[in-house]
Formats: C-alpha cells, sequence, structure tokens
C-alpha cells in the first residue's frame, strides 16, 4: 500500500538558493535535459531529485511547488510517473533481469512510501 506524498520542496529543510533555481528553471522553460543530485548519506539528495521531477511534470505549478493535485502529481506520488525512471545496478547478477529489477522497483516503491528522506 502506497501513501501518496507528492514530494514537493516545502518538504525539504534547507538549500533554498538551490530549490529556487531549480524551480525558476522549469517556471522559465530552461530546464536541463539531465540533472545529478550528490549529497551526503542522510542528506536531501533523493528527495530534491524527486521533487524536482514532481515539478517538471506538474501541469499547475505555482510559485513554490507542484500543485499535488494534478493527474501527473498523483502519478508522481505513487513513484509511477511514466517520465521518471529509477535505475538500479544490475552487474553480474545470475537472475532474470527483468524479474529481479521488477521487484526492485517494488521494494524502492514501498521504501519511498514509508519515509521522506532514505539513506
Amino acid at each position: 500500500v502506497y501513501r501518496l506524498a507528492v514530494m514537493q520542496w516545502s518538504t525539504i529543510p534547507g538549500i533554498e538558493s538551490l530549490k529556487n533555481t531549480l524551480h525558476y528553471n522549469i517556471k522559465q522553460g530552461h530546464a536541463a535535459h539531465a540533472q545529478l543530485f550528490v549529497s551526503g548519506e542522510g542528506q536531501a539528495a533523493l528527495a530534491m531529485a524527486l521533487a524536482y521531477a514532481t515539478a517538471l511534470h506538474c501541469e499547475a505549478l505555482d510559485d513554490q511547488n507542484a500543485c499535488g493535485t494534478c493527474f501527473s502529481c498523483v502519478q508522481s506520488g505513487k513513484y509511477m510517473h511514466p517520465d521518471t525512471h529509477f535505475c538500479f545496478p544490475m552487474a553480474n547478477i545470475e537472475a532474470s533481469k527483468s524479474e529481479m529489477q521488477a521487484e526492485l522497483i517494488k521494494l524502492f516503491r514501498e521504501l519511498l512510501s514509508t519515509t521522506s528522506f532514505p539513506t
């Protein structure tokens, strides 16, 4: 069972200048074709990436956050938006990679649904 909790910038503490820059770029139509988020353990890189993806797809982005209610936000809140892809290292795995990947994405979605900042 997934909780619907759209990741928004307002839920991420600190780094206001980065959040403002990303939001401004989206609103101006100048979002980069690729973005890399890196941080230390327990910090907000994954949360920032999820909030960024949600904002990119939102159909009613306001001055602060994604709306949280449009169809794209609902999909993002379930971590199932068709334009957001999660990748997992799969080298040297003997089992069927497609079955293993399906299980990993299921476990990853469960993790995301239970905590805002997984480490």
